[in-house]
C-alpha cells in the first residue's frame, strides 16, 4: 500500500498530489500554498510555522533600520558619546530617518533635538556608513559651537570621549570612527604625494 504523500512544510499527509511552492522549493498542500498566495498579495502570513521562517528571512532583509549616525568632535579632537535610560553602553548620537528626509537634515534635527546642539557644518560621509544586524548606520559629521545639554527623555548622559579611556560601547562606534580616521589618513598622504605640504 502505498504512503499518501506528505506536505514539506506542514508535514500532513493529504490524498491528492502537492503544489510546488512558490516561495522555495517544496511539495506543500492546498493550505500552505492558499497561505503562501495571501502573503504575496497582502504581505500577511498565517498558519504556518515552515513559511513563517521563510517568510522572516525576506522581511528581515527589508526591515532593517536607517539611521543616521552622528559624529561632533570637539576643539580637543575628542568625539561625544551618548548614553540611552536603560542601556549600559555608550553610542554616537543619532536617531531614525523620517521619510522623506535627507540624510544630512535628519542629523541636524537629531542632534538639535537630543542635545540643544545647532549644526554650524554637516558633512555626509558615505565611506563611513555600515551595516550592523539591525540598522544601517548613515554617517554625518558635524561642527557646532554649542556644548551639550540632555533634553531628550531618552539619553541618560553623555561624555568627550578621547579614544584611549577604557569605556563600554556599541561595536558601531569602532567601526565608523577606524574608518573616519583611515578616510583622513589617506587625505593627508595624497595632499604630501602632491607636494601640498
Amino acid at each position: 500500500m502505498s504512503k499518501k504523500p506528505k506536505c514539506q512544510r506542514c508535514h500532513r499527509r493529504y490524498s491528492y498530489f502537492l503544489e510546488k511552492s512558490q516561495l522555495c522549493s517544496q511539495n506543500i498542500c492546498e493550505e500552505c500554498v492558499k497561505s503562501e498566495v495571501e502573503y504575496l498579495q497582502t504581505g500577511y502570513y498565517d498558519h504556518d510555522t515552515g513559511l513563517q521562517k521563510v517568510l522572516t528571512r525576506k522581511i528581515k532583509k527589508e526591515s532593517k533600520r536607517k539611521r543616521v549616525t552622528i559624529v561632533v568632535f570637539d576643539q580637543d579632537k575628542r568625539v561625544l558619546l551618548v548614553k540611552d535610560k536603560g542601556i549600559h553602553k555608550y553610542s554616537l548620537p543619532g536617531g531614525g530617518i523620517h521619510r522623506h528626509e535627507t540624510t544630512k537634515h535628519a542629523a541636524s534635527r537629531e542632534l538639535y533635538e537630543e542635545l540643544k546642539m545647532k549644526a554650524i557644518k554637516n558633512t555626509r560621509r558615505k565611506d563611513c556608513d555600515i551595516k550592523t544586524k539591525h540598522t544601517n548606520h548613515k554617517v554625518c559629521v558635524i561642527e557646532s559651537y554649542d556644548y551639550p545639554k540632555i533634553h531628550d527623555r531618552e539619553l541618560r548622559k553623555f561624555i568627550w570621549w578621547d579614544c584611549k579611556t577604557k569605556i563600554k560601547r556599541f561595536d558601531h562606534v569602532d567601526r565608523i570612527l577606524v574608518r573616519l580616521y583611515e578616510s583622513k589618513n589617506i587625505f593627508h598622504k595624497i595632499l604630501k604625494l602632491i607636494g601640498f605640504y
